[in-house]
């Protein structure tokens, strides 16, 4: 093989991985987990940039107890209702994102789950009974 179409398949092998590298990277930015988790810290960071947390602790930790915690929710939702338009629709575009997530999260551990334990049920219920193998000498 000349030095020449050595390079040339050199080039042509480093073009292909490459271009498999990237639908790789872009497959696993395209799950919904990926997608979801970039939306929840997203949506994060801009409330926490806009809204003063601590202030809103520090005003939440004033509010009288209560055994059914009544009074701290009317707080919070005074509090939200009372915010800017921006930020409420984050607050509920954070909130469907999260709950999103969790539902995603733990569909996929119950579909894990469930792949095992049907795997073991047919370990145990479906094995099929063959004669013992004889002892090799």
């Amino acid at each position: 093989m000349s030095k020449q179409t050595s390079l040339t398949c050199d080039v042509f092998t480093r073009r292909v991985m490459g271009r498999i590298y990237v639908v790789y990277f872009l497959r696993k930015l395209s799950r919904p987990v990926f997608i979801e988790s970039f939306l929840l810290g997203l949506c994060t960071l801009i409330i926490s940039l806009m809204v003063s947390l601590g202030h809103v602790i520090n005003n939440a930790e004033r509010v009288p107890d209560a055994p059914m915690m009544l009074p701290l929710f009317r707080f919070f939702w005074s509090a939200f209702l009372d915010t800017n338009d921006v930020v409420k629709i984050l607050s509920i575009a954070l909130v469907l994102t999260a709950i999103m997530f969790v539902y995603t999260i733990s569909f996929s551990l119950f579909k894990r789950c469930t792949r095992i334990s049907g795997r073991l049920l047919g370990q145990i219920f479906f094995r099929h009974t063959t004669a013992p193998h004889p002892a090799i000498n």
